[in-house]
């Protein structure tokens, strides 16, 4: 019983330091988060740029460079976007599991204080049952004292009235 409640303590401890782990993990997360929504922010801005530039361009080779230059920061973003909308999944699932880490703990909590509930139980009930016992083993003993001195006096009645020594 023990060996379980140790176990139980340290698998408790374990989800602790998981626990830990996953707020720690959860606060990147929302740092990522932050600056996607900035670097969002810088891309709608960049765009407004971009277009009021191009409209104010007279030249076709103006439009172009324009184009070409917002389209590799447009590729630069997806790819920073995707990686961080993945991030953002990763941290979403780690979080989900972290609420199941934390309804685990709960009931191994419950489970420990159950056991822990039990084993004074069984505490209680020893110690009365060892008290019973001393008490049966005390009267035992003046039973076995009184029934000693009994057979003496027995026989020293049998003596007196039959003088006869019995053995």
């Amino acid at each position: 019983m023990f060996s379980s409640v140790r176990k139980l303590k340290h698998r408790l401890d374990q989800l602790l330091r998981e626990t830990s782990g996953l707020e720690v993990e959860q606060a990147r997360v929302l740092l990522t988060r932050s600056q996607l929504e900035a670097l969002c922010r810088e891309l709608q801005t960049q765009n407004r740029a971009i277009k009021e530039e191009s409209q104010a361009k007279t030249t076709l080779n103006d439009i172009s460079s324009l184009i070409a230059d917002s389209s590799e920061k447009n590729a630069k973003l997806t790819d920073e976007n995707a990686s961080i909308s993945g991030k953002l999944a990763k941290l979403c699932q780690q979080y989900e599991q972290k609420n199941a880490l934390e309804a685990t703990e709960a009931q191994l909590k419950a489970q420990l204080d159950a056991c822990a509930q039990r084993f004074d139980d069984v505490q209680a009930a020893l110690a009365q049952s060892n008290t019973a016992f001393d008490t049966y083993k005390t009267d035992i003993d003046k039973m076995k004292k009184t029934t000693r001195r009994l057979d003496k006096e027995s026989a020293s009645w049998r003596q007196r009235v039959c003088g006869v020594a019995v053995m």
